[in-house]
Protein backbone atom coordinates (compact mmCIF):
# COMPACT_ATOMS: atom_id res chain seq x y z
CA UNK A 1 0.00 0.00 0.00
CA UNK A 2 1.23 3.36 -0.75
CA UNK A 3 0.14 6.44 1.77
CA UNK A 4 0.42 9.75 0.12
CA UNK A 5 -1.27 12.43 2.35
CA UNK A 6 0.55 15.19 2.81
CA UNK A 7 3.53 14.60 -0.12
CA UNK A 8 3.50 17.11 -2.30
CA UNK A 9 5.20 14.43 -5.18
CA UNK A 10 2.05 12.30 -5.22
CA UNK A 11 2.60 10.53 -8.65
CA UNK A 12 5.37 9.46 -7.24
CA UNK A 13 4.50 6.67 -5.12
CA UNK A 14 1.31 6.18 -7.30
CA UNK A 15 3.41 4.78 -10.06
CA UNK A 16 4.43 1.92 -8.02
CA UNK A 17 0.75 1.17 -7.52
CA UNK A 18 -1.45 -1.28 -9.45
CA UNK A 19 -4.81 -0.20 -8.35
CA UNK A 20 -6.33 2.90 -6.43
CA UNK A 21 -8.24 2.16 -3.57
CA UNK A 22 -10.67 4.25 -1.77
CA UNK A 23 -13.15 3.19 0.33
CA UNK A 24 -14.93 6.44 2.15
CA UNK A 25 -17.90 6.29 3.74
CA UNK A 26 -19.13 9.94 2.43
CA UNK A 27 -17.19 11.91 0.09
CA UNK A 28 -17.33 14.96 -2.10
CA UNK A 29 -15.25 15.20 -4.87
CA UNK A 30 -11.71 13.63 -4.04
CA UNK A 31 -8.10 14.85 -5.38
CA UNK A 32 -6.78 11.80 -4.03
CA UNK A 33 -9.20 10.42 -6.09
CA UNK A 34 -8.28 12.39 -9.36
CA UNK A 35 -4.36 11.97 -8.36
CA UNK A 36 -5.10 8.07 -8.81
CA UNK A 37 -6.95 8.56 -12.47
CA UNK A 38 -4.10 11.17 -13.11
CA UNK A 39 -1.50 8.31 -12.95
CA UNK A 40 -3.74 6.19 -14.80
CA UNK A 41 -4.41 3.63 -12.06
CA UNK A 42 -8.05 2.24 -11.73
CA UNK A 43 -9.87 3.07 -8.86
CA UNK A 44 -11.79 0.77 -6.97
CA UNK A 45 -14.29 3.44 -4.91
CA UNK A 46 -17.48 3.29 -2.90
CA UNK A 47 -20.47 4.62 -4.60
CA UNK A 48 -20.22 8.09 -2.60
CA UNK A 49 -20.45 11.72 -3.05
CA UNK A 50 -18.15 12.50 -6.11
CA UNK A 51 -16.72 8.93 -6.88
CA UNK A 52 -19.63 8.88 -8.90
CA UNK A 53 -19.37 11.40 -11.21
CA UNK A 54 -15.35 10.78 -11.30
CA UNK A 55 -15.65 6.79 -12.13
CA UNK A 56 -17.57 5.63 -14.92
CA UNK A 57 -18.59 1.51 -13.23
CA UNK A 58 -16.48 -0.87 -15.37
CA UNK A 59 -14.79 1.75 -17.75
CA UNK A 60 -12.43 3.70 -15.44
CA UNK A 61 -12.72 2.19 -12.23
CA UNK A 62 -15.13 -0.32 -10.28
CA UNK A 63 -17.85 1.53 -7.95
CA UNK A 64 -18.45 -0.77 -4.76
CA UNK A 65 -21.23 -0.42 -1.97
CA UNK A 66 -20.55 1.64 1.23
CA UNK A 67 -19.27 -0.88 3.65
CA UNK A 68 -19.31 -3.92 1.12
CA UNK A 69 -16.25 -5.43 2.44
CA UNK A 70 -16.80 -8.81 0.06
CA UNK A 71 -17.67 -6.30 -3.04
CA UNK A 72 -14.62 -4.67 -2.10
CA UNK A 73 -12.68 -7.87 -1.89
CA UNK A 74 -14.42 -9.40 -5.01
CA UNK A 75 -13.25 -5.95 -7.04
CA UNK A 76 -9.91 -6.23 -5.66
CA UNK A 77 -9.90 -10.00 -6.85
CA UNK A 78 -11.20 -8.85 -10.14
CA UNK A 79 -8.28 -6.33 -11.01
CA UNK A 80 -5.66 -8.32 -9.73
CA UNK A 81 -6.08 -11.33 -11.64
CA UNK A 82 -6.58 -8.79 -15.14
CA UNK A 83 -3.33 -6.64 -15.95
CA UNK A 84 -5.15 -5.91 -19.53
CA UNK A 85 -8.27 -5.02 -17.59
CA UNK A 86 -6.22 -2.95 -15.14
CA UNK A 87 -4.29 -0.67 -18.46
CA UNK A 88 -7.23 -0.50 -20.02
CA UNK A 89 -9.03 0.98 -16.84
CA UNK A 90 -6.41 3.07 -15.68
CA UNK A 91 -6.14 4.61 -19.64
CA UNK A 92 -9.96 5.36 -19.52
CA UNK A 93 -9.38 6.76 -15.60
CA UNK A 94 -6.51 9.10 -17.15
CA UNK A 95 -8.61 10.51 -20.13
CA UNK A 96 -11.33 10.99 -17.64
CA UNK A 97 -9.60 13.33 -15.62
CA UNK A 98 -8.39 15.19 -18.46
CA UNK A 99 -11.32 15.76 -19.85
CA UNK A 100 -13.38 16.46 -16.54
CA UNK A 101 -11.23 17.27 -13.67
CA UNK A 102 -8.23 18.86 -15.58
CA UNK A 103 -8.70 22.45 -13.81
CA UNK A 104 -8.89 20.80 -10.22
CA UNK A 105 -5.16 19.93 -10.30
CA UNK A 106 -2.19 21.98 -11.23
CA UNK A 107 -1.27 19.53 -13.82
Amino acid sequence: MVWIEGRSDAQTPLAAADVGILPSHEEGVSNSLIEMMAGALPVIATRVGGNVDAIVDGESGLLVPVKGAAALAAAIAKLHGDPALRRSMGAAARARRRAFFARRLCR
